[in-house]
């Protein structure tokens, strides 16, 4: 599934490409099948799994390009966001506690990318763009901050991304508008604990999703309130 996305994106080192028709194509006829409709969201979940699977925190960035352009494509396809849309309807049917979105949901592997759970251990390889900044243990300012960027960066564009595939199925027709606000509703509900005291400072308890999961859930949902922030009119309101 990796040589397929790099193949959409252009990216592959063989240098065969998938041409737009032939995805098109490609994509209706997988859609007749319920196998060849999973296999589609299977390919999500491979883009997702190709970010949180990164060697070295630095490379989140470059490796958020690589993976966020195929997974674009697939998600611009109104076979796929109709796909989705039933999927989120079954996903918010079946959920009984809040670890079930991070561990099984089709947007899991996007919405899981992130640095937080990784332990912070100077021989940890994945980490290692820490320990080799200039003058560690104190680098400068300005080395600090580019290394922030290149790690923001790539926790954006998956958000970017997660928010562009809800808002595909939130503007083509009410009906789908209600399946995707039921469930982040539900998301939120079935982690709420998260907000009690016993948990404040801890580590979440397992039937809960973890920190960096529900960061890149709000960031998502903070993404879709900036028509309200950034601009405000009357109309809005």
């Amino acid at each position: 599934m990796a040589q397929f996305l790099s193949r959409l994106s252009g990216f592959s080192s063989d240098g065969v490409a998938v041409p737009a028709g032939f995805l098109k194509r490609l994509l209706a006829v997988a859609m007749e099948s319920p196998s060849g409709k999973n296999a589609v969201l299977q390919l999500i979940r491979a883009g997702g799994e190709q970010m949180r699977n990164v060697k070295r925190v630095d490379e989140l960035s470059l490796q958020a390009n690589v993976s966020s352009a195929p997974l674009e494509l697939l998600i611009n396809e109104a076979d796929v966001v109709t796909s989705l849309r039933s999927t989120l309807d079954t996903e918010q049917n079946q959920a009984n506690e809040g670890s079930f979105f991070e561990k099984s949901c089709v947007l899991s592997s996007l919405l899981s990318v992130s640095v937080l759970d990784w332990p912070f251990k100077l021989k940890n390889p994945r980490l290692a763009c820490f320990t080799e900044l200039p003058h560690f243990p104190r680098p400068s300012g300005d080395s600090v901050n580019s290394l922030q960027v290149h790690i923001q960066t790539g926790l954006r564009s998956v958000q970017k991304l997660v928010h562009g595939a809800l808002k595909k199925i939130l503007v083509k027709k009410p009906d789908d508008r209600e399946s995707v606000l039921a469930w982040l509703s539900t998301l939120l509900c079935l982690n709420q604990l998260r907000a009690a005291a016993q948990f404040r400072g801890q580590k979440p308890d397992a039937m809960l999703a973890s920190d960096g999961f529900m960061i890149n859930s709000s960031a998502v949902m903070l993404r879709f309130c900036e028509p309200f922030f950034t601009s405000i009119s009357s109309d809005k309101l």
